[in-house]
């Protein structure tokens, strides 16, 4: 909420807590800074659906010149069949500061610190046509070894993509209020260790919110540009839906949808399937990872609750009520609702804020 004193100034008088992964329209007022923390906790388990405990991709022989059709000779029906065990968790602490340039305008950065652990099993199996194989991966003649695998792990720490936000609000009235938002992350963390994209990354939003009471609705509807040269990652649309309640002083309620909506047909495509025409027609899956877009839609759901002021504070409580000054602390999940792209299970947050 925004109250307009005699003298013409503006101060923003926030009756909860605020979201958490949502945008509200009102920014922190001229001269205002927050800084905190905000660590999360990630277990990647599934791609489009599938276990990345369980994916299998089968992968085919070559077509050989001159032959009258794929399948034929007959060792061109090998498949080699490869089984992946994947674990992929990540552990990031986000480091985040904004500052009220104007009481209509705020600038942010976020710097995260990314651990990342990971590892991997393949076993890879030859799958004969008939008989016998001709091919193996060595042993005797007598005994070919048509089975393999190979294990890798490892982890690391480092910066992540630095993210920087503008915030301008173009209207905010006793009830409703509207802003315009511009995130920029940027490519600083390290793709091949999985602390960041490995490309610029832009983002436009429009936010409008509401106040009734203690309930704050709010929408975010925007459009999320991903700069990458090889097009693994298409652009979306951004839609966020959610409100945040105020339930007792100081404890607020903050739940929100939130979701990404891909423009165009997924860029990152699975092998088609292999089809064979000798012996006989027939069709063989090339990999349990279905083909289709990496929608993203999400629940979340947390809470907020600022430090009450102890008496021996009385005068700077008395100020601190006022402009929403002080200590607050936050805690949230995010439960995927889709199958789409890699996704975590439950992600779990936990984190702090001070604004002066």
């Amino acid at each position: 909420m925004v109250e307009f004193t005699p003298g013409g100034r503006i101060e923003t008088r926030l009756l909860s807590g605020g979201p958490i992964y949502a945008e509200r329209a009102p920014t922190l007022g001229r001269g205002k800074l927050l800084f905190g923390v905000l660590l999360s906790h990630m277990k990647y388990q599934q791609l489009r659906g599938v276990p990345i405990g369980d994916l299998v991709f089968n992968f085919r022989h070559v077509d050989i010149p001159g032959t009258p059709g794929f399948g034929d000779p007959i060792q061109e029906n090998n498949i080699l069949q490869v089984r992946m065990e994947l674990a992929l968790q990540t552990t990031a602490a986000s480091f985040f500061a904004t500052y009220g340039i104007a009481n209509t305008f705020d600038v942010g950065i976020a710097v995260p610190l990314v651990y990342t652990s990971f590892s991997g099993l393949s076993e890879a199996q030859i799958v004969p046509f008939g008989q016998n194989s001709v091919y193996s991966f060595g042993g005797p003649a007598e005994d070919p070894k048509v089975a393999d695998s190979s294990f890798q792990e490892g982890s690391a720490i480092g910066i992540g993509d630095i993210g920087v936000r503008l915030k301008l609000n173009l209207k905010q009235g006793q009830r409703y209020g509207y802003a315009v938002q511009g995130d920029l992350r940027l490519p600083t963390g390290s793709e091949d260790n999985f602390h960041g994209l490995g490309t610029m990354a832009a983002r436009a939003l429009g936010v409008a919110s509401a106040e009734y009471g203690p309930f704050t609705p709010h929408v975010n509807v925007g459009y999320l540009y991903r700069g990458r040269a090889d097009s693994l990652q298409n652009h979306t649309v951004v839609g966020i839906l959610g409100f945040d309640q105020m339930l007792s002083d100081g404890i607020t309620l903050a739940v929100d949808l939130l979701s990404e909506f891909e423009l165009d047909k997924s860029t990152v495509r699975v092998p088609p399937d292999i089809e064979y025409t000798e012996p006989f027609t027939r069709r063989v899956v090339a990999s349990t990872i279905p083909d289709r877009r990496d929608n993203r839609i999400d629940a979340t759901f947390g809470f907020k609750w600022s430090v009450p002021c102890m008496k021996e504070w009385n005068t700077f409580c008395a100020r601190g009520a006022q402009i929403g000054r002080g200590i607050t602390f936050i805690t949230s999940v995010v439960m995927p609702l889709n199958n789409g792209g890699l996704r975590p299970g439950v992600i779990w947050s936990l984190g702090a804020q001070y604004k002066f």
